[in-house]
Parts: structure tokens; sequence; C-alpha cells
């Protein structure tokens, strides 16, 4: 028998306490907007990861077009073409649990879920009932950054920065309105052939193609 502890780092994450919640290997999720624009911006990251307006416009639009294009919405991206720049998507592991306010085992399993996959990982999608939030590791030296961002009810981007797994279990917890919700999490890995020098001159020419469109339509409202 485990003794309960009331402070989540007392857990160690390659074994869970028996009675957590059990998580389960699944397949697919169907796509909304709220996951493609999470799954742009965990891709844009691979460019760059400062920029929300890019990840919001950018996200929607290709969320439109798969709706117009695709036949099957439940088909996953395989990959993405930002500015030019081939992203290749893996899915490194799927899988699902239960997430309960007042359970500190729950949110364990979560968290142990998110170390585990660090390594190995650009980040990760996670689903909830009626939500869908994106993730980026930012791994600096021996410490890890987290980047959440996901659309809120007003369809406004929200992006925080982390600084540890335990605050950024407690933060997605925040987000769930209900007493527990059932979850699905991905952890994606991200890659571009580019170089930094390349994927450097593809930001440049991309911002200075949209500052000379923004001059256009400003000089068209003038007239």
């Amino acid at each position: 028998s485990q003794t309960p502890t009331q402070n989540l780092d007392d857990f160690y994450v390659t074994s869970l306490p028996r009675d957590a919640p059990i998580i389960e290997n699944i397949t697919s999720v169907s796509i909304t907007k709220s996951s493609t624009v999470a799954l742009y911006g965990i891709c844009f990251s691979v460019l760059r990861s400062d920029s929300s307006y890019a990840i919001f416009k950018c996200g929607s639009a290709l969320f439109s077009d798969t709706i117009k294009c695709q036949p099957n919405p439940s088909e996953l991206f395989q990959n993405i073409n930002i500015y030019g720049a081939h992203i290749d998507i893996n899915y490194v592991s799927t899988t699902t649990g239960t997430l309960v306010h007042s359970s500190l085992y729950s949110k364990c399993a979560l968290r142990s879920s998110v170390l585990h996959n660090i390594r190995t990982s650009t980040g990760f999608l996670l689903h909830l009932s009626n939500l869908c939030l994106g993730c980026v590791f930012h791994k600096i030296k021996r410490s890890t950054r987290f980047f959440l961002f996901f659309l809120n009810e007003h369809e406004t981007l929200e992006i925080h920065q982390i600084d540890d797994a335990k605050c950024l279990v407690q933060t997605v917890t925040n987000k769930v309105t209900c007493e527990q919700t059932e979850y699905i999490i991905q952890f994606i890995l991200c890659s571009c052939q580019l170089t930094k020098i390349e994927k450097q001159k593809l930001l440049k020419r991309q911002k200075y193609s949209e500052q000379k469109l923004a001059i256009s339509r400003k000089r068209k409202k003038c007239y």
C-alpha cells in the first residue's frame, strides 16, 4: 500500500499509484478548429515560437481549407507547409486519461505522460470535450519551459509561458470547467529539413511580403 501525499512532486514519474486513472492507447481524433490551430502552433515552433498572430491566422485558414478539401475529418495531418517550408509531423504516442480536479493521482498521471515524452517530442495536443490545447517544449540546457496555447470561448488565441510540468498540469486543470473530464493527449515530433539560416531568410521574406500587403491595403482604403 502507498501513503497518500499532498505534493505532486513526491510521486516518481516512472511508477504511478495502483489506483491512478488508467491510460489506454487510442488511434484517432477528430479535426476541429481549436485542434488545427494548436497543431499549427506546434509546427510553427520549428521556425519560430513567438507569433500568436501567425498561429491564429494561418491555423484558422488551414482548418477552413481542410474542411473544404478533406473528405474524412478524422484523418490526421502528416505534414504542413508553412511559408514554403515543409514540416513533417510524426505522432510519437497517443494516450487517454481522466483529469479530476480533486484527484492528485489523475494530475500525476498527466504530468508523468508529459515528462516521459519531453525528450522525444516537440510538444503535444491535449483534446478535451470542447477544447484542444497545444503545448510546445522549449528545452533550455537541463530544464524545459512550456508554451501552452489554445483558442478561448471568444476564439482569441491565449499563450501561457510555464516553467515546470507541475504548473503546466495545474494550468490545464484550471481550464476544465467540470469536476472531471476525459482527455486524449497526442505527443508530436515536428521536423524540417531547412537549416537555421534558411529558416531565418524564409521568415524575413514572409515578413517583408506581409508588410507590403499591409501597405497596399492601407492605400486602397485611402482611395
